[in-house]
């Protein structure tokens, strides 16, 4: 693989990453407002809130912190897998809290991030054969 073509999948990347905070910081604006109550409503704004703090709206530096720390295409392949796979499990443990159109929504997102592991892996996979 070309690092021309690493660098247009790693902005793909990114342009999904903000299509899903969108969608989240929708989801967040929603359980703020919303009416829907039960046994995980308190559960649920704590993680949404919490997540929230982490990664919507962390530093926005953070991004060109890591990069700096990044000197190979294979680190840069390695610490995407590991984004996706941390991005999984967290949409997997969020789908609990909520109601059946939110979690089709989740859902959505965790296909695509599943899609992404995958390309990440074959990425990881192409560069191993170009050693």
């Amino acid at each position: 693989m070309k690092d021309k073509a690493l660098k247009r999948l790693f902005v793909f990347l990114a342009d999904e990453d903000v299509k899903h905070r969108k969608i989240f910081e929708k989801m967040l604006s929603q359980a703020n407002t919303d009416a829907t109550k039960g046994a995980y409503q308190e559960e649920r704004q704590s993680f949404l809130q919490s997540y929230a703090d982490e990664y919507v709206f962390s530093s926005v530096n953070s991004g060109e912190l890591m990069a700096k720390n990044i000197k190979t295409p294979g680190k840069a392949v390695e610490y995407g897998i590991d984004i996706e796979v941390e991005s999984m499990l967290y949409y997997f443990g969020f789908r609990k809290f909520m109601g059946h159109q939110e979690k089709e929504m989740v859902d959505s997102i965790i296909d695509e991030e599943h899609s992404h592991y995958l390309k990440l892996l074959k990425v990881k996979s192409e560069l191993k054969g170009r050693v």
